[in-house]
């Protein structure tokens, strides 16, 4: 999602502005542009990342847990809604969400 396999933990600050990225890699490079402000911490298994308003993490089988606001969409009529941050959603490994509260 943010670059190549990680064997050692990474740490990334990024911003929306250009050339704000703070990068503390491992072996593999990664490439950023256009994220908002968050922190990103990868490692083999996965990664998570923190926001102003959400926490997101993944394992390396696309399983995915989401907690806070966020955007999302409904998948049978496209429309596009906004989690509060009291969410919390779980997403199966094809990216369809398994389990969501409130």
């Amino acid at each position: 999602m943010y670059g190549e396999s990680h064997d050692t933990p990474t740490l990334l600050l990024m911003s929306e502005q250009t050339g704000s990225s703070l990068m503390f890699l491992g072996k593999s490079t990664v490439l950023l542009q256009n994220y908002s402000p968050s922190l990103l911490l990868i490692d083999s298994t996965g990664n998570t990342e923190v926001g102003a308003a959400y926490v997101r993490t993944h394992d390396t089988d696309n399983f995915i847990a989401a907690l806070g606001r966020m955007d999302t969409a409904n998948p049978k009529t496209g429309a596009a809604t906004k989690t509060s941050a009291a969410s919390l959603i779980l997403f199966g490994k094809d990216g369809k969400s398994i389990y969501q509260v409130p």
